[in-house]
């Protein structure tokens, strides 16, 4: 979807969690929204794992 799409200007990504959300872990509620606020910025990569 995202190679159809991006010719339309239309950014799609996917981002994986591998873990428990937990605070104070690596897979802290805030780690991730910067994850999420990080795809959104840059628009480099469609698929992340984190």
């Amino acid at each position: 979807m995202h190679d159809e799409l991006k010719e339309k200007g239309i950014f799609v990504g996917l981002i994986t969690i591998s873990g428990h959300i937990q605070p104070n872990t690596q897979h802290a509620p805030e780690l991730i929204a910067e994850k999420y606020w990080e795809a959104y910025q840059k628009q480099d990569k469609y698929e992340i794992v984190y």
